[in-house]
C-alpha cells in the first residue's frame, strides 16, 4: 500500500455513499474501536487486547476496510489477497482452538470481498 500510495500515487481513499464505502468504513471503525473491546468479551484482561498496529487481526480487517474504500485501479485489486488470506488463516486457526471468536476474521474477509465485487457509483462522500 505503501509503494502505490506514495511512490506511485496510484492508491486513494473516498468513502463512497454506495455498498462498498459502507463495508469499507465498518470494517476500519470496527478494527479501531470494537475489536480491542473482543479481549473483554472472550474474558481476558483488557491488556490482552489486539489494537490495530500491534496484533495481526486487526491489522488485517482495518486493512481490508481502507481498501475497501480505494477506488478500483489497476494494482490496487491485488493488495487485499493478502490481509484476505491471513483472515481465513486466522479463522481456521481459531476455530481449531476452539475460540468463540473464529467467525470475526471470517465475516470480515467476507465483507471485504463483497465490497470488492459490489458495482460501485461514481459520487463519493469525501477524498
Amino acid at each position: 500500500m505503501l509503494w502505490l500510495g506514495t511512490v506511485r500515487g496510484r492508491l486513494a481513499f473516498a468513502a463512497e455513499r454506495g455498498v462498498a464505502g459502507v463495508i469499507g468504513i465498518a470494517l476500519y471503525v470496527y478494527a479501531l474501536a470494537l475489536h480491542p473491546l473482543i479481549a473483554l468479551v472472550a474474558g481476558r484482561p483488557l491488556q490482552a487486547a489486539e489494537v490495530v498496529g500491534i496484533a495481526p487481526d486487526p491489522t488485517a480487517i482495518a486493512t481490508l476496510g481502507l481498501l475497501s474504500l480505494a477506488p478500483r485501479r489497476a494494482g490496487t485489486l491485488p493488495l487485499i489477497i493478502l490481509p484476505i488470506i491471513w483472515c481465513l488463516a486466522s479463522a481456521l486457526t481459531l476455530r481449531t482452538m476452539g475460540a468463540s471468536e473464529g467467525w470475526i476474521p471470517l465475516t470480515a474477509a467476507a465483507l471485504a470481498v463483497l465490497a470488492q465485487a459490489w458495482p460501485r457509483r461514481s459520487g463519493t462522500c469525501s477524498t
